[in-house]
């Protein structure tokens, strides 16, 4: 195996191994990396099926040590990472700090709205009716700028990473290609 494949493995081992760290050790709640891994692969990996692969096997890991949540918000969630992605894909053609800051925001609003609405239907916590709908995005408030200041944070550095790794190796040190 080449030196170049070996740091391209490490280099991606390692934004995911963060990613997924940050949601094990203690953190504000909603402050992770793994929305910025999924803006991140969408961004960089060519390979389509990694691209998805990556945030979603990196929640599943991490959720069978944490705990998993009600199915209907495990969609919620699961579904905004998968979108994210997309996000992440719609990016990779300008990789720029304002549209990966743009793109990590776009992505911090959909999670907010999704996973609020999500938890909505059928909560005791909540009157079933737009009062009711409106407190479940009230309360989500203070998780929603923790996963603002999150997701911008992990995406400056997953993003950074790369840009000044790409600079050192002149070469694209995420490109995965798919086995033929």
């Amino acid at each position: 195996m080449s030196e170049l494949k070996n740091t391209r493995i490490i280099f991606l081992l390692s934004i995911v191994l963060i990613g997924a760290l940050s949601r094990l050790i203690p953190h504000p709640f909603n402050f992770t990396g793994i929305a910025a891994i999924a803006l991140f692969s969408g961004a960089k990996l060519k390979n389509r099926f990694l691209a998805v692969s990556v945030p979603l096997l990196a929640m599943l890991v991490t959720d069978s040590i944490i705990g998993f949540h009600a199915p209907i918000d495990m969609l919620a969630v699961y579904g905004c990472f998968l979108m994210t992605v997309v996000f992440g894909m719609a990016l990779s053609h300008n990789p720029k700090a304002g549209f990966v800051a743009l793109s990590s925001l776009a992505s911090s609003v959909l999670f907010y709205l999704v996973t609020n609405f999500s938890v909505w239907p059928g909560n005791a916590l909540y009157s079933q009716d737009l009062s009711g709908l409106i407190s479940s995005y009230i309360a989500g408030i203070p998780f929603f700028r923790n996963q603002v200041i999150g997701d911008l944070f992990y995406s400056a550095v997953f993003f950074s990473a790369a840009y000044f790794a790409e600079k050192k190796y002149a070469t694209d040190l995420t490109t995965v290609k798919a086995r033929k």
